[in-house]
């Protein structure tokens, strides 16, 4: 069993998207400069993906846009979209077992419920991935190089517990040189999570008296 390369192809096509929707027009020609493939590939997974609900394709060469925020998009989705399973079961099992044999007729008994597991253990991971998941792993892991000091530290699993360490590496960091890289990949995840939390506009804080307002909350939302 192996998942096909469309499915990483389908990721490379929402990394592309989201890093490019401000400054090109993200067409199927575009994606295959991009992936290095045919664009007939990009165009019959782009249609998986818009049958999923996942994208908007304009007409012409009006360009891709997505559905809904990336940081709402996981893994799972985008494999759903691309690989759908028959029936449900991401293992098919073998055409009618010999019942006569102990072990043909003991087999589905052994492994289902083995099987089963499997696949849901590897639908739960996808389903708590996602792209903006991958930005935030790759930057604790450049932070934690930059620092020196703490280029040793344990990075825990727990996402808030990634975006704690992450926060503190970016607030004792010294001013100094770094790769275009690392600044295109924050600058990336720094407005995702702007678009995750939203923004407070003047006009939301109610006015208390003679003009007055008072705000209460995270001031990075401001």
């Amino acid at each position: 069993m192996q998942i096909s390369s469309r499915f990483t192809v389908a990721l490379h096509i929402f990394a592309c998207v989201d890093t490019f929707k401000d400054e090109y027009k993200v067409t199927s020609d575009f994606l295959a400069s991009s992936i290095n493939t045919n664009p007939v590939i990009i165009r019959k997974i782009l249609t998986q993906l818009k049958s999923a609900g996942l994208i908007n394709v304009a007409r012409g060469t009006g360009g891709i846009e997505l559905t809904r925020a990336l940081s709402e998009i996981t893994f799972f989705d985008v494999y759903e979209a691309i690989e759908p399973v028959e029936d449900g079961d991401l293992f098919r099992f073998h055409e009618a077992p010999n019942p006569e044999c102990p072990v043909g007729r003991n087999i589905h008994a052994l492994l289902d419920d083995k099987l089963k597991s499997i696949q849901n253990a590897m639908e739960t991971e996808m389903s708590n991935s996602t792209t903006q998941e991958e930005r935030l792993d790759y930057l604790v892991e450049e932070f934690k190089a930059d620092s020196g000091e703490y280029k040793d530290l344990n990075t825990p699993d727990n996402r808030e517990e990634k975006r704690r360490i992450l926060r503190s590496l970016m607030n004792i960091r010294m001013p100094k040189e770094i790769s275009s890289e690392i600044l295109k990949v924050q600058d990336e995840y720094l407005t995702e999570r702007a678009n995750e939390k939203g923004v407070v506009k003047l006009s939301d804080i109610p006015v208390i008296r003679d003009g007055l307002s008072i705000w209460q909350g995270d001031i990075t939302r401001l």
